[in-house]
């Protein structure tokens, strides 16, 4: 079992070298017309498709999502809340004086 979660991390299954050994050329040439979408109806269109594919194929078993339970001092601000990945963008943080 390994922890794997990040964000936007569709394109490691075009790796066939990535520890996955994934190997599809149905998967590569949708993943690569994804990436060459004119517009984002068409980008939404084979991003899609690329899902499907790692789903029919069962290339992984989904198993659960950790938790992401953050404990902080009141003085800091703008933290998400609910953030979506494990990658936080702390920019727009800051400390209440």
């Amino acid at each position: 079992m390994i922890g794997h979660a990040e964000a936007w991390d569709i394109g490691i299954y075009a790796n066939p070298n990535y520890y996955f050994q994934y190997d599809s050329q149905e998967f590569r040439d949708a993943y690569a017309k994804a990436l060459k979408a004119p517009n984002e109806s068409e980008k939404a269109k084979w991003f899609g498709r690329c899902q499907e594919i790692v789903a029919e194929d069962a290339v992984n078993g989904f198993l659960f999502l950790s938790p992401s339970i953050s404990a902080m001092k009141v003085e800091l601000m703008n933290w998400w809340q609910n953030y979506p990945t494990i990658a936080l963008d702390c920019t727009e943080v800051w400390w209440k004086k």
